[in-house]
């Protein structure tokens, strides 16, 4: 309590704060995450909490902490502390979403393959394209052994500057490029499908997308001319198809918050 009492009144907080190897037992270790929690911008830049007997609870007071918007922490390492259950995982996971700040961490144990895919929907979430717009952008590393080579790429694009040309490129690798699925337009009424494609067209305008488009194509072993240009050819074959059903009188729901 005293530590966490000192360290929320230091002006400017804390950069680096390692306590690995400390167990300050579940209400010593409560005090000090909470003593954040009420302080989210004194919180250290880089925390190490391995091998602190970090368990159950605590990892719900730290999820508390992370999803905070104003939290300062870049780096969070709990290694060797209790492994996560699927429900600790899924709070874990969930706080992330709304953090912007978080670009290394450590988790405790085996991370499980159901835990992985959770992650992964976190950086990348292909439900449509306004989840996944709306992903996280900022994690860069996870310190571990059995990272899947799904995530890499994506933790590699979260480490452009532009958050917004990760957005953009994330939503053209998913939505456009990889598998182009007309239905994913007959949800738009006809202005917002003429802004979609004015989108690729403004990503395909930013550096940093058209590079490591270039270089995700050359992962999939796909031609480098599946570019901006054959997916307007996509889009645009399939504007009659679409046009017939609106005026049919076929009613779309329309989907807004991506742009």
């Amino acid at each position: 309590q005293l530590l966490g009492s000192l360290l929320v009144k230091r002006n400017p907080p804390v950069k680096e704060l390692d306590l690995s190897g400390n167990d300050a037992k579940l209400d010593g270790w409560r005090v000090f995450i909470n003593s954040f929690v009420s302080n989210p911008t004194k919180t250290p830049l880089d925390l190490h909490l391995r091998d602190c007997g970090i368990r159950g609870e605590l990892y719900r007071d730290l999820a508390r902490l992370v999803q905070l918007p104003t939290c300062s922490l870049e780096k969070l390492f709990l290694k060797g502390n209790a492994r996560l259950n699927s429900g600790r995982m899924n709070q874990i996971v969930d706080s992330l979403k709304f953090n912007a700040t978080l670009g290394e961490m450590s988790l405790p144990g085996v991370v499980t393959v159901g835990g992985w895919n959770r992650l992964l929907s976190l950086i990348c979430d292909e439900t449509d394209i306004c989840t996944t717009y709306s992903s996280n952008h900022s994690l860069l590393h996870f310190h571990s052994p059995t990272v899947p080579r799904e995530i890499i790429p994506y933790l590699e694009m979260n480490k452009i500057q532009d958050k917004k040309a990760v957005a953009t490129l994330k939503v053209i690798l998913c939505h456009f490029a990889r598998n182009f699925n007309v239905r994913l337009f007959e949800v738009m009424e006809l202005p917002v499908l003429v802004e979609v494609m004015e989108f690729v067209n403004r990503g395909f305008a930013m550096r940093d997308v058209r590079k490591e488009y270039l270089a995700a194509v050359e992962r999939d072993h796909r031609d480098r001319n599946n570019n901006c240009l054959a997916i307007h050819f996509m889009m645009v074959k399939n504007i009659p198809g679409l046009l017939h059903n609106k005026v049919a009188g076929v009613k779309k729901p329309v989907r807004e918050g991506w742009k």
